[in-house]
C-alpha cells in the first residue's frame, strides 16, 4: 500500500502538472512534450523525472513502500530508457554522447531519505556529504558509439564533474574563450581509453553538518595525494590513493612538505570563492 507521505507526493505532483498544461510549460519538449509531468517537492526520486503523471502513479502503486528502498533507481533506469529511446528513434544515437553518474556517494543507512537513494560505498570511507572517498567517489559511464571504445573498463583515471565542459568542448570542436579558465582539464583521452595522466588538482569544499565523517571541509587530490583539512588546520589527514584507497593510513605527519603544498592549494582555491557563496568558518 502507498504511505500518506506518497499520497501526498502524488497530490502535489498532480497540482503541478496541472499548473504546467494551464501555464503551456515544457520539460524535455523533445521526448514527449505533452506527456512529461514535472514533479517537485522533497522526493529526488521524483523531482527529475520524464515519466508521466500516470506512469508516476503506476509505479509508486506497485511498490510496497515499507520493503521497497531503490523507488530512485526505478525512476532514473526508466528515464534513461526512454531518452535512450528517443535517440534511436530520431537517428541520433550515433551522434550524440551519453554521460550517467551521479552527484554523490549513497546516504546514510540511518537517514529519512535513504529510501531514495540505496548504495553500498564498496568499503570506501565516508557516504553522501563526506569528501572521504565514499562520498564523492561515483560511477562514470558513457556512450558515444563509434567515437569511444564499447566496454572499456579504467579503474585508474581520476576525473571530476569541472572536467566535462572543456571535455564536451573539444569533443565538439567548440572553442572555449580564451580568457576562461576552467577548473577541471580535456579528459578525452581516458574517455577514449588512452594514456591520461591528470595535471589539475581536483579540489573541494563542504559547507554543511560536520558531524562524525563529514568533518572535511577542504580536500585536493593531486597525484597519488589526497589531502582532508578543516579551515584552520587544526584537523589534517593525507592519503596516498595508489596504496591506500580505503583512506586508512593516515601519513600527513611523515611528508609535512606535502601537507603543506596541498593545505596552501586548499586555502587559496577556498578564499578565490565568491564571498557569497564562501561558507562560514567553522
Amino acid at each position: 500500500m502507498i504511505n500518506d507521505f506518497y499520497k501526498n507526493k502524488i497530490s502535489v505532483l498532480k497540482r503541478r502538472y496541472d499548473k504546467l498544461k494551464q501555464n503551456k510549460e515544457k520539460l524535455l519538449d523533445l521526448i514527449d512534450e505533452n506527456e512529461i509531468a514535472e514533479a517537485v517537492y522533497n522526493s529526488n526520486a521524483i523531482e527529475n523525472s520524464t515519466l508521466t503523471l500516470l506512469e508516476t502513479e503506476q509505479i509508486l502503486a506497485e511498490l510496497d513502500m515499507e520493503k521497497s528502498f531503490n523507488l530512485r533507481e526505478v525512476f532514473e533506469a526508466k528515464n534513461l530508457a526512454r531518452v535512450n529511446k528517443f535517440l534511436k528513434n530520431q537517428g541520433l544515437d550515433n551522434n550524440t554522447l551519453v554521460i550517467f553518474s551521479s552527484d554523490n556517494g549513497p546516504e546514510h543507512n540511518n537517514h529519512p531519505t535513504t529510501w531514495n537513494s540505496v548504495g553500498e560505498t564498496g568499503g570506501l570511507k565516508g557516504r553522501k556529504r563526506s569528501l572521504y572517498e565514499g562520498g564523492v567517489k561515483v560511477p562514470f559511464i558513457v556512450r558515444f558509439p563509434g567515437k569511444l571504445p564499447a566496454g572499456k573498463v579504467d579503474t585508474t583515471s581520476i576525473i571530476a564533474s569541472v572536467d566535462l565542459l572543456p571535455t564536451i568542448c573539444n569533443m565538439t570542436g567548440v572553442k572555449l574563450p580564451k580568457e576562461y579558465k576552467p577548473d577541471g582539464e580535456n579528459i578525452t583521452n581516458a574517455l577514449k581509453g588512452k594514456s591520461y595522466e591528470r595535471k589539475k588538482p581536483i579540489l573541494q569544499y563542504w559547507q554543511g553538518n560536520a558531524a562524525g565523517l563529514n568533518w572535511p571541509r577542504l580536500s585536493a587530490d593531486d597525484g597519488k595525494w589526497k589531502l582532508l583539512m578543516n579551515y584552520d588546520k587544526s584537523k589534517v589527514e593525507l592519503y596516498n590513493h595508489i596504496t591506500d584507497w580505503g583512506e586508512e593510513n593516515n601519513v600527513a605527519k611523515n611528508h609535512p612538505d606535502v601537507v603543506e603544498r596541498l593545505s596552501k592549494m586548499c586555502l587559496d582555491y577556498y578564499h578565490s570563492l565568491p564571498l557569497i557563496k564562501r561558507p562560514i568558518e567553522k
